[in-house]
This record gives structure tokens, C-alpha cells and sequence, in this order.
């Protein structure tokens, strides 16, 4: 090992932690790129593997743990209440956990921004502890190292897309001005 190689292990398991503290960095990203790192040579495929499912197991349990202690707190609080989540949809939201929780928190592993409010409504739900973690388990040992594999078996890609990324560039810069620019017209026609 070197310090490149200590430093992005650490690197990739803050990013990975950051979650927990609200930065909305896709977990996702950084699995394909941890991928990507594995394949040049800087990481270990299956010790990154093991540690980026290792972090997942860990942070999603505080989360479920978050959910179990604070979670109808969270989900009563006036800002949830304004967002999306009436007393009402809380309602639904716990029976449905308890009719489908398993089978939420497996497909949950495979959703982006919904990942981590499941396993806080599976908490508040008073989901069974062992119940999340088979199916928590299941889903992490399936989604993580597929899209560690991915960034592995396609990190050709990361160099094409570094290559064309200035057109990319132009084309999100070009794509806001028309927004806001149609927004505009139609607020001053309406």
C-alpha cells in the first residue's frame, strides 16, 4: 500500500459516510468510481468491495437506528409536515411498512434519495431489527458490488467522458438558459 491508495479508501468511505450528515452525494457515483479506481490499479477490487458493503451496513443502521428513536419526531416535525408527510401519509406510510417492509428496504438499496428515507420510515415503523437487517444485507450484497463491478468492467467510459465533457458542458449551460429563459417568457405572458 501507498498513500494514494490509503488516502482513497478513506476518501471513498467519507464520501460514502457523508449521507448520514445530509451531503446528497450518490452513493452510486462513488461505487462506479471506486470500480473505476480498482480497475487502474489504485484499489483492490475485493477490499474496496468489502469495505464500501461493510460502510453501507454500518451507516444504514444508524439510519434504521435514527428512524427507530427519532423518526415520528422527524416525520411530525412542521418542515416534514410542509414537504410531503401529513399526519395522514405517516398513517400510511407505517402500514404499509408493516405489510411490506422487507421487500421495501431490498428494492430501497436500489433507489436513489429514497434509500435512506426507507430505512428511517422502517425505524419509525418499529420494523424489527433483524427483519431489516436480512433484507438490508440481501440488498447490499446484490447492489454493491454489481455497481463496483460496473465501474470496473466500464471504466473506459470514465475517460470518454472526461474526454467529451466540455460538450456536455455547453449542452447543461445551453439547456438552463432556455429554462430560465422560457420561464421568464411565460411569466410575462401569463
Amino acid at each position: 500500500f501507498n498513500y494514494v491508495t490509503h488516502f482513497t479508501y478513506f476518501a471513498i468511505i467519507v464520501m460514502l459516510l457523508s449521507g448520514l450528515v445530509g451531503i446528497p452525494i450518490p452513493q452510486e457515483l462513488i461505487l462506479l468510481l471506486a470500480g473505476y479506481f480498482a480497475s487502474i490499479g489504485v484499489l483492490n477490487l475485493y477490499w474496496v468491495t468489502l469495505i464500501c458493503i461493510a460502510e453501507a451496513l454500518i451507516s444504514d443502521n444508524v439510519t434504521f437506528y435514527i428512524g427507530k428513536k427519532k423518526g415520528v419526531q422527524i416525520l411530525r416535525s412542521r418542515l416534514a409536515q410542509r414537504l410531503f408527510f401529513t399526519p395522514k401519509r405517516i398513517r400510511k406510510i407505517e402500514n404499509y411498512f408493516k405489510i411490506h417492509g422487507g421487500k421495501t428496504i431490498l428494492f430501497a438499496r436500489l433507489l436513489f434519495g429514497l434509500r435512506g428515507l426507507s430505512f428511517i420510515f422502517a425505524g419509525s415503523a418499529n420494523m424489527k431489527w433483524w427483519t431489516f437487517q436480512k433484507y438490508n444485507f440481501l440488498g447490499t450484497i446484490i447492489w454493491i458490488p454489481f455497481l463496483i463491478l460496473m465501474g470496473y468492467l466500464f471504466s473506459w467510459t470514465v475517460v470518454a467522458f472526461w474526454q467529451y465533457s466540455g460538450y456536455l458542458k455547453i449542452f447543461v449551460f445551453a439547456l438552463i438558459v432556455i429554462l430560465i429563459g422560457g420561464y421568464l417568457v411565460f411569466k410575462k405572458f401569463k
